[in-house]
Order: C-alpha cells, then structure tokens, then sequence
C-alpha cells in the first residue's frame, strides 16, 4: 500500500512547503535553538494517545495507536523558527518548521519514524530520534469489553480507561481463549463483594469470610480452563467471594499475573488465587492481599506449578490454616524469588506459608 501525508484541511495548501501553525515573534538565538517538544498523537486532533514531554537526550520511542484510528498526528514544536524538522516515515520524506503539524496515515502493524531535527545557526548541529509505532486492539474498558477481548485472542489487547477504572462484573468472567489482556494499571475488575471482617486468627474475621455478601450475586472474578493460556497485566482484581474455591481467581490453566494486585477476595480455599493440579501460575511484580477463607489458603492455594516473583503476599485469613500461601498436594512445586511473604493471620498452622508439596 502507498503511503501517503495527509494536512487537515486549512493545511491543505502546505503540502509542498513548511507547515507553520504559530509564528514566532521572539526566541532565542539560532544558536541556542533545540527540539523543545514531540506529541504523537492518534487520531487527528483529538487523540487520547500522546507522546509528550520529549527528551532531546533519549533517541528511541515506543508508540501504541489504537487499532481503531488509521490517522497519526505528528506535533513537533520548537523553541526557534530557524529549526529544521524532517520526519522520515516508511520513506516518506516531511519537513516542518517552527512549531508545526502533520497527519500521517498509520499502516496496519508496526511502523517507523525517523526525526531528523537540524538546529541551524553558527554551528549546524543534528540529531534523529527514532518513534516506533503499533497499531493495536483497545476495547472499551466495561465487562463487555473485557469479554470481548478474550473472545478476539491474542494480543496484547488494551481498554479505554480514563483513568483507574473500577468496572463492576455481573457474572464470573471466563478466560477460555488464549489471550493477553494489558490494564495499564487502570482497569479495576470487582465482583462486587470481596473478603469478610478481620477480626484477626480465630476471631470473627473467619466467620464473616464465608461468603460476602455481593452486589450482583456472590461469584468469583476469573476463571482460567484447563489448556487456555492467559497473561494479566495492570489489572487489579477484587470483590469476588465463592463458598467454593479461588475467590479472586480459579486456575486450571497457564496464568502469568504482571504488575497487578489481587486482593479482597473470599472462599472456602484460595481467598486470592487457587491454583489446580492442572494450573502453571506465575505472579510477578504483584500483590497478594487482603483475603479470607474458611479453610486453607488464604492468599494462594497452589495444587500445580507456581513461581512467585518479586511480589507480596500479606495480610491474608485462613480459618484452619495457610494463611499467606498453602502448597499441597506432594507433587505440587512452588519457588519464591524475592517474594514477601508478612502478616498473615490463622489459628492453625502455617500463618505464612505450609508446605507438603
């Protein structure tokens, strides 16, 4: 497919000249003149996805445009008209000048921009600084879009969250399809309910963790199946409560937790996660927290293979005993590399950790 420039409309004149939106009448010497600042925006003007603040020390950057959006927005301002801006994209050359504007037709996939930034005056002076660009897949940021997601596969997929998004869920969410789903640590996935009181080991605090009571009905978060794959990153998931197990989350499948929490959730075993005899979980850069349960496991009940990474897991109830972390049966493996494990309450054995795998 040809590339091609796209102006908006009261630009449209400039295609074959510099394109300058705001004249300067001051400035700086030419001398002193320097790239002052680079927005990349996706889709025309009104873009939420912005590249801003540029650093004329750092050469290389990562840009994700929505895959719904086919128009990038170049925005390079300078702090001197004198400065010589030329983009290279994909071959195509643009010069701007002073503070200016392009539109840039983005392919599907990934891309390349070359900015070549000249400072003229006594001295030439020249650097490029190199965007890379890649058009992905962001749903919207509700339960439905989660759904959707995970119907799509693949990814990373991302949501359109303003913001930390709380996004209240009216029925256990199933991942049954291979997929990786990126919260940006914004996407806040509550059933509704979550742990009971804590009232401390053996106190009321267990009696209460039966089963919260819930907005939408007592149910747990997510679910992963047996032979699904599955990464959440940036997510926080919490409110779920089940007389079963895994309140937060049940896992028979391959589950990777990045840079997320998983806390205030209830059950009977695995207030946070359980992890079954068919589940490989790895938790990294995560934290565990604030769960309660009737039985065993308060912050993970783990029957298969799990690796804990540079994460917590504190502050977690369990009415019998395992209140931080439960690793049963004799095949069952756990490792734990820089993982805290603090605070976990049980009137049985095993307030941090038991282990009889």
């Amino acid at each position: 497919m040809t590339r091609s420039v796209f102006l908006s409309t009261f630009l449209l004149a400039a295609v074959l000249s510099p394109i300058t939106l705001q004249p300067y009448t001051c400035g700086p010497p030419p001398e002193l003149a320097g790239l002052a600042v680079l927005e990349l925006r996706a889709g025309r003007f009104a873009g939420e996805n912005v590249v801003e603040g540029f650093n004329p020390n750092v050469f290389s950057y990562d840009v994700l445009f929505p895959e719904s959006e086919s128009v990038g927005v170049l925005w390079v301002k300078t702090n001197h008209p004198s400065t010589m801006v030329d983009v290279d994209y994909d071959g195509l050359p643009v010069r701007l000048v002073g503070q200016s504007v392009a539109e840039l037709d983005v392919p599907l996939g990934s891309s390349e921009l070359a900015i070549h930034v000249t400072r003229r005056g006594s001295t030439v002076d020249s650097k490029t600084y190199v965007v890379h660009i890649r058009r992905v897949p962001v749903l919207a940021c509700t339960e439905q879009g989660i759904r959707e997601a995970i119907a799509r596969g693949g990814g990373p997929i991302f949501f359109d969250c303003d913001g930390p998004t709380t996004v209240l869920t009216e029925a256990e969410i199933v991942i049954d399809n291979d997929v990786i789903l990126d919260g940006e640590g914004n996407l806040i996935v509550d059933a509704g309910g979550g742990a009971g009181g804590t009232g401390g080991a053996g106190g009321a605090g267990f009696a209460a963790a039966e089963v919260a009571p819930k907005v939408n009905g007592a149910h747990r978060v997510f679910s992963i199946p047996e032979g699904v794959t599955a990464e959440l990153i940036g997510f926080a998931v919490t409110g779920g409560s089940t007389s079963g197990d895994g309140g937060g989350i049940l896992n028979a499948g391959t589950l990777t937790l990045s840079d997320s929490a998983v806390t205030g959730n209830a059950a009977d075993i695995g207030g946070g996660v359980r992890n079954l005899d068919t589940g490989t979980l790895m938790v990294t850069d995560s934290d565990v927290s604030q769960h309660t349960v009737a039985r065993f496991g308060g912050g993970i009940h783990n029957r298969g293979q799990m690796d804990v990474v540079d994460s917590v897991i504190s502050n977690n109830e369990a009415g019998l005993g395992s209140a931080g972390l439960s690793n049963w049966p004799e095949i069952a493996v756990v490792r734990l590399t820089r993982a805290t494990v603090s605070g976990n309450l049980t009137p049985g054995a095993g307030g941090g950790m038991s282990n009889l795998g």
